[in-house]
């Protein structure tokens, strides 16, 4: 007994020492040594290395070896090992492995069968995927297990036991920084990536004919929200699921901002647009022949009708009525447009003043008068009525053709009243002045 110990313990010391001198032990196969194994196979881990292989037959266990160095130096994993795999650990994740497993009973030992090259553990990968249908970012970290902290531009350091949290809300269109820790304070940098969140279209229209206001998201159906809430200037917020709401009724006619969110508390904002309540209409003149033309811009509308001051309410088609005659110069008229023939429904309103003209009168060195009108006197061409009337004094209602009205003639030494007209019937009053004769 006691001189089988001593061998065994001899034969242990020279398989060590030839492992601790860094190269592979002699091999001294028996005739009933058993066979090599086939293949080995590895597979990296975190920090681990296992290997498998298929049994031989006849080996009662195997002795596995592995090197960091391709094969120049060599550690030992096992001695006597009686499973065909095994977890070798720690190990560097940057480092490329090698392990060789060679079989063995008690007639002795196999070859040696070296696996092939086991490449560095894949670094931990940060993914940053983003849900467009609510504006929400998910986060995915591959290549690593346990906890982790991540960490969106420089807000909280957040801690997950998951590889991937999902649902992260509450940030506003653009680009965003978000980086992925192995330690609670963020110091530890795993990986980091960016992700971007896209300003969806916002298109807040007024329905002229029931007189509400829709709003609609509109963009690519990749990047369509389909729950998000909104605040027409500081009203309440509200929530819309799908891509548009309609009917929203109760507004005065006016411009608002509207806002678009992406959270429930209206904090995120993520879109926001003007939305014009009722028509923007406007009142111009014509002023070649002085009349006044109403501009509805809103090109929808097929059918409409006006009231000027409390005049008579009157059909209009399209988006402009010209040629309206009759109003004099320098009174603010009050326009009105509605959506039915009774001017019931109202729809909006607008002021215009038709501008009051230069009229001036010139008497001459043989006391005839020459009258003067220019509607635009600022611009340097000028602007003048293709057809007007005056009247001096008591005088009856005469047409003027063009600008300029010369020699005037027949009045007695005085001062005379003229004024100018834009209808035939000289009640369209433009404008005054007098002459006086020597």
């Amino acid at each position: 007994m006691i001189r089988s110990f001593k061998t065994c313990f001899v034969l242990l010391a020279a398989l060590l020492c030839a492992f601790g001198a860094g190269t592979m032990p002699p091999v001294h196969a028996q005739s009933n040594a058993p066979g090599i194994p086939s293949s080995v196979t590895v597979t990296r881990g975190d920090g681990t290395l296992t290997a498998t292989w298929p049994a031989v037959s006849g080996a009662t266990s195997y002795h596995v070896t592995y090197s960091a160095d391709s094969g120049h130096n060599w550690s030992l994993a096992a001695l006597n090992h009686p499973a065909t795999d095994i977890t070798i650990s720690p190990v560097t994740n940057s480092a490329t492995y090698i392990v060789a497993v060679r079989a063995r009973n008690a007639h002795g030992d196999s070859g040696w069968r070296n696996s092939p090259a086991a490449g560095p553990f894949p670094p931990p990968i940060l993914t940053a995927t983003r849900d467009s249908t609510d504006l929400s970012v998910d986060l995915s970290l591959a290549n690593w297990s346990g906890d982790w902290w991540f960490r969106i531009n420089d807000g909280t350091c957040t801690s997950t036991q998951s590889s991937q949290v999902t649902g992260i809300r509450g940030y506003p269109p653009g680009a965003h920084d978000v980086g992925a820790y192995s330690d609670s304070s963020c110091s530890q940098l795993l990986d980091q990536t960016s992700f971007w969140i896209t300003t969806p279209n916002l298109f807040p229209d007024w329905d002229y004919n029931n007189d509400t206001v829709t709003l609609e998201l509109k963009g690519h159906p990749d990047y369509l929200m389909t729950t998000w809430w909104f605040r027409i200037d500081d009203g309440t917020c509200t929530q819309v699921n799908g891509a548009s709401i309609e009917g929203i009724a109760g507004y005065q006619y006016g411009e608002y901002t509207v806002r678009v969110y992406s959270m429930p508390n209206c904090g995120t904002e993520v879109a926001s647009s003007e939305l014009q309540v009722g028509p923007t209409l406007k009142g111009g003149v014509y002023l070649n022949y002085y009349t006044l033309d109403i501009f509805l811009k809103y090109p929808s509308v097929a059918d409409w009708w006006f009231r000027i001051d409390n005049g008579t309410c009157t059909k209009a088609s399209g988006s402009l009525v010209d040629g309206i005659q009759g109003y004099s110069a320098g009174v603010p008229l009050y326009i009105h447009i509605y959506a039915d023939s009774a001017c019931a429904q109202f729809r909006g309103d607008t002021t215009y003043t038709m501008p009051v003209p230069e009229f001036t009168a010139t008497v001459q060195a043989d006391n005839t008068v020459d009258l003067d009108l220019n509607v635009w006197p600022a611009d340097p061409y000028g602007y003048f009525p293709e057809e007007w009337w005056f009247r001096i004094g008591n005088h009856s209602c005469t047409p003027a053709g063009g600008r300029y009205v010369r020699g005037i003639a027949g009045y007695q030494s005085g001062t005379y009243d003229v004024e100018a007209f834009a209808t035939s019937n000289c009640s369209a009053h433009l404008a005054s002045t007098q002459f006086t004769i020597p």
